[in-house]
């Protein structure tokens, strides 16, 4: 496994664990930013990507410890893409930024692989050697994809499907996480069967046994109030002891929209602020991918995306019937919403496969019908102005962008300090509150009239995640913070969750927990 020393840079060594045993032996001394391991098919030894540092690249180490070597030089890419895995033949495929790739120890030779149109990460050969499953990025979707090597023909197995793969021993099937747990997808057809539910993640399935090993994550966050004129009195919204997401405050101030797993699956819920009469909004029931509650300008809908139909779409819900019923937009897929300040329409990004429609913004009316297009950016957490004249969006640069509405006249907004993370932001009446991620940890306030910037509300760095959306009303600004112990404030106390992952093991009928990472 990698393992991490806290607060320290390039923090990951590769270290190895027997079943059965509390020893953990450290492998390597040449910190990472980070490691992915693959067991060599006879066990004598393991080759591992390290990413970051002042050694990157593809090494083998003996898996009883010893020197180091190098297998070849690579251009990583982001972690969350970084896999190995071995051949039975002994050869490894890897991803890097410009495709897969097949590595020969013995020589160094390196071989690309052609994966079609799409773009390719996370690659796995299958134990007999006649397959590599992959993820394939197409048309702003992610699906698993399989590609023979005997005729070199690709196949779809599953779309909107994303996540490090496990192969079973036969070849057969493919184990892989998704929203709501592990699932096994059969290579010759037929839905997708669960296997684990709840938080589950990068499977591991032993070549000596049908033994499967996975990460399961136990973590809560919370939703946060605070008042922007003090920055000091702060409270739990809706607090629950899982994961909560997207908070959303009704425009009268007394409910809130959210994302969350109390249910075991990630659905869209409402309750008051402080927790009470919850009640679930999405019973889709499948490891989906839904949430980004909107309230409509009047407080009557609650406005979602999700993927549970395969392909992203808006749905709208009443609070007091919790009956969602999907927002028709002419077959073009839909997500990242917004409401117009006077609730005649939804805008919402599309990813479309035509060059012309492809990462363009529309808008369409809530009973829906066809959308019109408002421009061809790509854009991050859309919000618009009270007057209705002006959207605000976030660029893949995470800049802030200004669209009139009217003319189509586009433009970063003049002054405001580009953003950590395009979603980490909301607008308000006078201006922009934003996360501050810099050595003094804020939510800081960009003033439209002044384009100066002022900090408002200091924040514990030990609380912080990227990409945890605010939400305005009022005087109130809500954020997601993840907890260290049960419903403690963000300021109170420093240290480590006391809910770290957990690597689990066994058969699909008996798992336990070996061991927090």
């Amino acid at each position: 496994m990698g393992r991490r020393k806290q607060q320290q840079p390039n923090p990951f060594n590769l270290y190895v664990k027997a079943i059965g045993s509390e020893t953990i032996e450290q492998l390597t001394h040449e910190p990472a930013d980070w490691i992915v391991p693959a067991w060599s098919p006879d066990g004598s030894s393991i080759a591992f990507a390290r990413e970051g540092g002042a050694k990157e690249g593809i090494f083998s180490i003996p898996a009883r410890g010893g020197p180091e070597r190098k297998l070849a030089s690579a251009k990583l890419p982001f972690t969350a893409y970084l896999s190995l895995s071995w051949s039975p033949d002994g050869r490894l495929v890897y991803y890097t930024p410009d495709g897969i790739r097949i590595l020969t120890p013995e020589n160094g030779e390196i071989h690309p692989v052609d994966a079609g149109r799409c773009e390719s990460h996370l690659p796995a050969f299958s134990p007999d050697g006649k397959w590599i499953a992959f993820i394939c990025w197409l048309n702003g979707d992610h699906n698993l994809d399989l590609l023979s090597l005997g005729s070199g023909a690709t196949k779809h197995l599953l779309k909107s499907w994303a996540g490090q793969i496990a192969w079973t021993n036969d070849s057969q099937r493919i184990v892989i996480p998704r929203s709501g747990g592990l699932w096994e997808v059969n290579i010759n057809g037929g839905e997708p069967r669960l296997l684990i539910s709840g938080s589950a993640d990068q499977p591991a399935i032993s070549s000596r046994s049908d033994r499967l090993a996975y990460v399961a994550w136990q973590s809560t966050a919370n939703i946060w109030r605070a008042d922007t004129r003090t920055g000091i009195s702060r409270s739990v919204l809706a607090p629950s002891i899982v994961e909560q997401r997207n908070p959303d405050i009704s425009p009268d101030g007394k409910r809130i929209a959210f994302e969350s797993e109390r249910s075991g699956f990630h659905e869209v819920w409402v309750a008051n602020l402080d927790g009470s009469d919850a009640v679930r909004l999405s019973n889709f029931h499948q490891a989906s991918l839904t949430g980004s509650p909107r309230w409509s300008p009047d407080g009557r809908k609650i406005a979602f995306d999700s993927r549970v139909s395969g392909e992203p779409a808006l749905y709208l819900v009443d609070p007091t019937t919790a009956l969602p019923q999907r927002v028709p937009t002419n077959g073009i897929p839909a997500s990242t919403l917004a409401w117009s300040a006077d609730g005649k329409s939804i805008y919402f990004r599309s990813e479309s496969s035509e060059p012309a429609k492809h990462e363009a913004l529309y808008r369409v009316a809530p009973e829906g019908g066809v959308p019109e297009r408002i421009g061809g950016a790509r854009v991050f957490r859309v919000q618009q102005s009270k007057d209705g004249q002006t959207l605000y969006f976030a660029d893949p640069n995470a800049r802030v962008n200004v669209l009139n509405v009217t003319t189509g006249e586009q433009h970063a907004l003049d002054g405001m300090p580009s953003l950590y993370c395009p979603n980490d932001w909301v607008l308000g009446s006078k201006g922009i509150f934003f996360v501050d991620f810099g050595a003094q940890p804020s939510i800081d306030f960009f003033d439209f009239s002044t384009r100066k910037v002022s900090k408002k509300i200091p924040l514990d760095r030990a609380t912080l995640s990227v990409g945890r959306p605010v939400t305005f009303s009022g005087r109130n600004l809500a954020r997601i913070f993840p907890n260290r112990s049960k419903f403690q404030p963000p300021d109170a106390g420093r240290g480590l969750p006391v809910n770290p992952p957990q690597l689990e093991i066994g058969t699909p009928n008996s798992w336990r927990r070996i061991s927090p990472l």
